[in-house]
């Protein structure tokens, strides 16, 4: 296995504005989108809002007294509560906008339940400043009549509080995903139901003030409890239930709430301490009633720009969350401008109709002068109040609420407030004066917040964004952050494609990270030796259920003499906590323009401006979303100790440390150990590891890593621990852990040695049973390796443990395999032969891996032939290669070059491969000269040459480019052709010599004759000439699959079937008919294209009639020469694939075939019958493998005979083997039989995971037309989990292996695929970049099939939050 990220790419953002077309054009846009978020916003708000105006127009109407007590009592103590509420709920508005713009949409709903407690904890705290309202206000100085009424009203409205904090955050929660039209058709439902109810209290049961405010709490609790009914009714996604995570890290939670109420109330209660300064003036009454109405007034307008503010707090924190700072910016411009126009056009209605604005409020005729004569400022205050909120909402969504609660510190309580006290009282301008001085705090807040908003480099806000699943933050006692200590929960999911969105609950804040460009390609040229070394590394896990503690402490030596660089550590998803070297702490190296200002403010308020503050430089290390560095390690060897805080119940992605049904569980190839630790996380950084895990002993009892047990006990709090040490290096991608509750199937193998070596197999205890064959498995793959190679293991124990979730199949970490489910339980039952095949050889590989890949490994994921295609070799695996061994440039290789290892083997026959691979001379030279280290082809090549005293020139070129002919351009290289020469009678004729390149070479060995000999090809073209043939002989070709090329010949049909009758060599003879049988489906696609009857040739049905009839032939190679060549194969040789061609022909000559051997068939299928137990072994296997081919052919024929007979097969089948290859056959037809079987196979096997990933295939890979609808309704199918790799492989997978549906010519297979691709790709980027990869080829087919999926490629690449791995498939398949 192995995948290599790379450099992040250029973020799919708004284009620049460089004419006035693009001006406009980027104005009507973000209008469209700004609008279409803030109407909605405003109409809640405003119908909110009204709530209260309509209870200041009922009490108008009672009275001027208790006018003035219930103004005093919403203007002071409901703003009072609303502005801190609110202000506390717009931390609600920063994570849960910026998490969902990065698709963390599970986090929404812990987020709300936090902002609920944390609103309602501060209710009750808020509760004796309503009780004591008359009190405060009679000390403030006001007249005790309206301090009266205040007071009374102001206690009547106190459930109201409780309702806004409920409300607040509920309405953050749905603005963060623009479920916007809900808060409008709520907040008119609530005013309908207010104006109802007052009029009933107030007009008819003349309740009064006590009435009134009853109607007011009860209006504010039903609009509230309208919300959170449609959240847990309708928001499932963001809405996953109650959950206890709420009540974990509120700490920091709620100072980041307690900054953004801060910040708000300083703005609300400055125009309302306006109300409360004219309390003083001679006719305080007249002054609080006139200026009470102007706030009313006031009010109106700026719930337009509540709405905006929402509006743009939404947009800015989803653009940055996503990773699109020039649509962040271009929002902010845009809603600038247009709360300024509308201010403005405030403004001149208020002026022109200054002497008519308070008629609704009041008939009295001096009150009616009062308002007139303050309406100038009141337009001022229009047009300030235009500009103020909007940038507020920038703020909130950028995260900068401590900075703006400094700068409406000053503005207001410093500079503001004062002047309009000296106004109004000192040079007795009455309420226009304090009014008036107090807008001037107001203008001077606007000016600094356009300047801030001016000066802000967006990029560099976006990658300073912590909540990003790439971005982590540093340390909690960071001095430079201009938002110390708050950025555990204000974080972004930076980056549609720096980085996946899933991962993991956001951490505090990160600095600044230089900025990303396209996706830049990593060259093997550009390969550069590390830096520094680590020598030990020691690892502590302390596992929770919320979060779990990482702590490393690294030898780290220097990788150069010398060496002065800085040393950078790869790092994702993290959480930094503190970082020393040799036991002192680093400080972070930080500075950004917003730091410099809120602490220059900060500091004229404590008394502490030095030159510290001015500089704000630190020293020690930077972090970023993928780095941390140490800028100035010291020389030589130190210390170097990370404690970092990482979130595994929340790591969909399955790559790192996560939990898989309830056990923690590590993934760590190719680069996941960076998503654990900051680390040099690369193949040739070696170390030895020691691992200290911490957890509960009740949940986790269990407790793996790498290497042996060396010590564990029991701790305080009902928690254990577990030592492991590793003593052989590794790199970091080999390192694994796994905790939980799981019950082992423990045997044990004697080495060659002598030495006893403990298995272990690790699986929840109700699979238990099903671990035979794969410890079987293991301890042949031992066996074998002692054997066949000489390599005996080197640790006194070997744990393979099981796991349901799981992005690969399965993980060589060091003593501690790692493996997908399907791959280790099997029982016959449930398993197919397929299946039993699987775990042997993945058993096998994975095992082999320890010396092929661990204790030598790969120095960068360019030499993967060395880990994969060396151990895939070793395992017998063997295919056709279509794509480079070692490309010279990657961004991920998953290419395995076992066909590569196997030249060298062609080339050197079995005893030279063996003197190299073999101890039977001493330790073989490749381990020799490489065992502990990190290796390259090269050397791979040097050693096999030089245990051989051989040279091969041009070898090495066939890792460099593709080794498969039939590409356009193929420069010459080194192929070694396994030949043969067969006789006229079937018999391989002896070579005695052959002459090439001048020269005559003898072919012999040990005397004896040989019968097959290798051709070395070096050149374009070739000569080679075999003496003493005594007739014409049919050559056989590529003897063994000698090399891993695709080969052209001018071999006749009667060449071929004769090969295929009489051929010694098994791959040349099942080769022939496929060869034959390609010809054939091609030749019928032209015919079929054409419109042509079609017609089976006779000697092609002849051919496999004399097969099937030939009793001495292996059943398994009959059951293998009888079937079709695939659907995509036929594809890949056409110059325009046409699926619907191919699969018809295929149709057609596969009844056809089962039509004109039926009696064949079915006597095979009768006489391969079976009633013993289940056993695997070849000879079963071969014969079930036949039968079962037989009656596939059978069963295509749809006829009632044959459906009759794969139905009692289905019935009377005694394993899975069978039973599920009856389901197959007679899935090919649609009907009612093809349903029921189904439907019953489910039923049976529903509780068996394994067995109903079959079920999912089946349906899947079918290509009955239409069936992309059947696999949609499978989506939502309760055994269908998209979080589990498995279920996704089986049914988006196998949907995308049946050519004729996903390559519908109507574009519903894309269109399905493209959609799923985006929902998958928020939990799981690996698994999602694997489906993308199905639109790879789209240029392979017809112009409209490629518009088709193109539309798709295009769909997905512009996506907003698409992670880099399926960006980087998706982009490159559209360049291709």
């Amino acid at each position: 296995m192995g995948s290599v990220s790379v450099s992040p790419p250029a973020e799919d953002d708004a284009a620049a504005v460089d004419s006035a077309g693009a001006a406009a054009r980027m104005f009507w846009h973000e209008t469209k989108r700004l609008w279409a978020i803030g109407t909605p916003i405003a109409i809640g708000t405003i119908t909110n809002y009204a709530i209260s105006s309509v209870t200041t127009m009922f009490i108008g109407h009672l009275g001027n007294l208790p006018l003035a007590g219930a103004s005093l009592g919403l203007s002071v103590f409901a703003t009072f509560a609303l502005g801190f509420l609110l202000g506390m709920g717009s931390a609600l508005e920063t994570l849960c906008g910026q998490a969902f713009g990065a698709g963390q949409v599970s986090m929404l709903g812990v987020y709300l339940q936090r902002s609920w407690i944390i609103l309602l904890a501060a209710t009750l705290l808020m509760v004796p400043v309503y009780l004591l309202a008359e009190p405060l206000l009679l000390l403030l100085g006001q007249d005790p009549d309206v301090a009266h009424a205040a007071g009374r009203f102001t206690l009547y409205i106190l459930p109201g509080a409780f309702a806004f904090a409920v409300n607040f955050p509920s309405g953050k929660f749905l603005q963060a995903q623009s479920k916007v039209a809900v808060l409008a058709w709520i907040g008119v439902a609530a005013l309908v139901f207010h104006v109802a109810t007052t009029y009933l209290a107030v007009s008819v049961l003349g309740w009064g003030l006590a009435g009134a405010a009853a109607a007011y709490d009860l209006s504010q609790w039903a609009s509230s409890l309208a919300q959170v009914a449609y959240i847990i009714g309708w928001c499932k996604e963001g809405w996953r239930g109650w959950s206890m995570a709420a009540f974990h890290d509120l700490g920091a939670f709620l100072r980041l709430s307690i900054e953004s109420a801060v910040m708000l109330c300083l703005e609300i209660w400055y125009l309302g301490l306006i109300t409360v300064l004219t309390g003083d003036l001679e006719d305080a009454q007249m002054a609080v009633d006139s200026l009470g109405i102007c706030m009313n007034i006031n009010g109106y307008e700026g719930m337009i720009f509540i709405g905006l503010n929402a509006a743009i707090s939404v947009r800015v924190s989803n653009e940055l969350g996503s990773g699109r700072p020039r649509a962040a910016m271009h929002a902010v411009v845009v809603v600038v401008m247009e709360s300024l126009l509308i201010g403005l056009l405030c403004m001149v209605l208020v002026l022109a109709f200054s002497d008519k604005l308070a008629l609704v409020y009041t008939s009295d005729v001096h009150l009616l002068r009062a308002v007139s004569k303050i309406a100038g400022l009141l337009g001022v205050t229009m047009v300030l109040n235009s500009v103020q909120p909007v940038l507020s909402g920038v703020a909130v969504g950028g995260g900068w609420q401590g900075l703006v609660a400094y700068i409406n510190l000053a503005c207001y309580y410093v500079f503001g407030l004062p002047v309009g006290y000296l106004l109004g009282y000192y040079f007795n301008l009455g309420v226009g004066g304090v009014w008036g001085g107090m807008l001037c705090g107001i203008a001077l807040q606007t000016l600094i917040l356009l300047f801030v908003v001016w000066r802000t480099d967006w990029k560099a806000e976006y990658q300073r964004l912590p909540l990003s699943s790439s971005h982590r933050s540093s340390q909690v006692k960071n001095c430079c952050s201009y938002r110390p200590n708050l950025r555990k929960e204000s974080t972004r999911l930076v980056s549609k494609r720096t980085t996946c969105s899933v991962a993991t609950e956001p951490p505090p804040s990160a600095t600044e990270e230089p900025e990303m460009d396209l996706p830049k390609e990593i060259f093997l040229k550009e390969y550069k030796k590390p830096d520094y070394l680590f020598d030990s590394v020691n690892l502590q896990f302390q596992l929770g259920e919320d979060k779990t503690i990482v702590t490393s402490k690294i030898a780290v030596s220097p990788g150069t003499e010398g060496t002065s660089s800085p040393l950078t550590l790869h790092g994702r998803d993290l959480k930094l906590l503190s970082i020393k070297v040799n036991g002192k702490d680093l400080k972070v190296i930080e500075c950004h323009f917003y730091t410099y200002i809120s602490s220059m403010i900060q500091a004229c308020f404590t008394a502490e401006l030095n030159l510290q503050t001015c500089l704000l430089i630190s020293e020690g290390y930077t972090v970023d979303s993928r780095h941390l560095t140490v800028s100035r390690p010291p020389g030589g060897t130190f210390n170097l100790e990370i404690v970092t805080e990482i979130y595994p119940q929340l790591n969909t992605s399955l790559e790192g440390l996560y939990k898989s049904t309830g056990n923690f569980c590590t993934q760590c190839e190719a680069e996941g150990f960076r998503k654990i630790t900051y680390f040099q996380d690369r193949p040739d950084v070696m170390a030895t590891y020691t691992c200290r895990i911490e957890a509960d002993k009740t949940l986790y009892p269990v407790l793996l890593s790498n290497g042996n047990l060396m010590e564990q006990g029991d701790l305080e709090g009902g928690k254990h621990y577990a030592l492991w040490e590793d003593p052989f290096k590794k790199p970091s991608y080999l390192f694994a852990l796994v905790a939980g509750q799981l019950d082992c199937r423990e045997d044990s193998f004697t080495t060659c040695s002598g030495r006893k070596v403990t298995l272990r197999i690790w699986t929840p205890g109700q699979d238990l049973a099903k671990t035979a064959h794969a410890m079987y498995s293991l301890k042949a793959a031992m066996k074998w390796d002692e054997e066949v190679f000489g390599l005996e293991y080197d640790l006194d124990l070997f744990n393979i443990v099981v796991v349901p979730d799981f992005n690969m199949g399965a993980m060589e970490n060091k003593s501690l395999n790692i493996f997908q489910s399907r791959l280790v339980l099997a029982s016959p039952e449930t398993a197919t032969d397929g299946d039993y095949a699987a775990i042997l050889g993945v058993v096998g590989h994975e095992y082999f891996h320890n010396w092929t890949g661990n204790r030598v490994t790969c120095r960068d994921w360019f030499q993967l032939t060395l880990k994969e295609g060396l151990t895939v070799f070793r395992d017998q695996d063997a295919g056709p290669m279509a794509h480079p061994i070692r490309p010279h440039s990657y961004i991920k290789v998953y290419e395995k070059g076992a066909e590569v290892v196997r030249m060298y083997k062609t080339m050197f026959g079995a005893s030279g491969f063996r003197k190299f691979v073999s101890p039977a001379q001493g330790m073989d030279l490749y381990f020799q000269r490489h065992d502990g280290q990190a290796v390259t082809c090269e050397d791979f090549y040097a050693a096999m040459c030089d245990a051989n005293n051989a040279q091969l020139p041009n070898f090495l070129q066939c890792q460099e480019v593709p080794p498969t002919p039939g590409q356009p351009v193929k420069e010459p290289m080194f192929i070694p052709i396994a030949v043969g020469l067969v006789d006229s009678t079937g018999k391989d004729m002896p070579l005695t010599s052959i002459y090439s390149d001048g020269m005559l070479q003898s072919l012999t060995s040990d005397g004896q004759p040989v019968f097959t000999t290798v051709l070395q090809f070096n050149k374009e073209e070739e000569e080679f000439i075999f003496n003493n043939i005594p007739e014409k002989p049919v050559p056989s070709l590529l003897r063994g699959y000698s090399a891993p090329v695709r080969l052209d010949s001018d071999l006749t049909e009667s060449d071929l079937f004769f090969l295929l009758a009489n051929d010694s060599d098994e791959f040349n003879r099942w080769e022939a008919g496929q060869v034959l049988s390609r010809k054939l489906m091609l030749s019928l696609v032209a015919d079929f294209q054409q419109q042509k009857t079609l017609t089976l040739n006779p000697k092609f049905v002849d051919g496999l009639r004399s097969i099937l009839r030939n009793t001495s032939l292996d059943k398994e190679f009959i059951a293998k020469a009888i079937t079709l060549p695939g659907q995509g194969e036929i594809m890949d040789m056409m110059p325009v694939a046409d699926p619907d061609a191919v699969h018809a022909v295929r149709t057609f000559i596969k009844k056809e075939l089962a039509l004109q051997l039926k009696d064949d068939l079915l006597s095979t299928v009768t006489n391969n019958r079976s009633s013993e137990a289940y056993t695997f072994d070849h000879d079963s296997m071969a014969r079930r493998a036949l039968k079962n081919t037989c009656l596939a052919y059978l069963a295509s024929l749809n006829e009632p005979d044959t459906t009759e007979l794969a139905l009692n097969e289905y019935k009377s089948a005694t394993n899975m083997t069978e039973q599920f290859a009856a389901l197959a056959a007679l899935s090919q037809n649609p009907g009612e039989v093809r349903d029921d079987t189904l439907l019953d196979f489910y039923n049976k096997w529903q509780h068996d995971y394994l067995v109903v990933s079959k079920w999912f295939a089946l349906q899947a890979t079918s290509d009955i037309p239409g069936n992309v609808a059947n696999v949609q309704n499978l989506l939502g199918h309760p055994a269908f989990d998209m979080r589990n790799p498995n279920k996704v492989y089986s049914l988006i997978g196998g949907f995308c292996g049946s050519p004729v549906n996903f390559h519908a010519k109507d574009g519903s297979g894309y269109k399905f695929l493209g959609e799923v691709v985006l929902q998958l790709d928020k939990i799981n980027p690996q698994v999602a970049s694997r489906m993308v990869s199905a639109f790879s080829r789209w240029r392979r087919y017809d112009e409209t099939r490629q518009v088709l999926a193109k539309a798709q490629l295009e769909m997905i690449v512009s996506a907003n939050g698409l992670s880099e791995n399926v960006y980087e498939i998706a982009s490159k398949s559209l360049a291709a």
